[in-house]
């Protein structure tokens, strides 16, 4: 079995600051995904459903145009701040939520949204 390297074979892992340093910023990007789940299951899942495609409840309604697949290439390949604009502005039928989410939890749900559905990485709410 392979092991990973969580502190990312960075030189002298042995410092303490640098490990510590690492070891917040992992715990930052779970606890971000996390509160992003909870978030996009609130404002989120009722469009695009549990495994972002366009299923969720309301998703399904739409006579003429589904919900964005959350998973396809043209969301992942996006930039983490066109996400944010279209979940700030909207876009077509999905409507705004810069009055539902803060900035910081817009950005947890981008975080859950690349973690979740796409692309591995994360960004941060600073």
């Amino acid at each position: 079995m392979k092991k990973i390297n969580l502190l990312g074979g960075y030189p002298n892992p042995k410092n303490k600051r640098y490990v510590n340093e690492r070891l917040r910023t992992i715990k930052h990007r779970i606890v971000a995904s996390y509160r992003g789940k909870e978030f996009y299951d609130i404002n989120c899942y009722v469009c695009h459903g549990s495994d972002g495609r366009g299923q969720g409840p309301v998703g399904l309604l739409f006579a003429e145009k589904a919900p964005v697949d959350l998973n396809d290439a043209y969301t992942q390949d996006q930039t983490d701040g066109q996400l944010y604009f279209t979940l700030t502005r909207g876009r077509a039928l999905m409507p705004f939520y810069r009055d539902a989410l803060i900035p910081s939890e817009r950005w947890d749900v981008i975080n859950y949204v690349r973690s979740d559905f796409g692309q591995v990485g994360m960004v941060t709410n600073e």
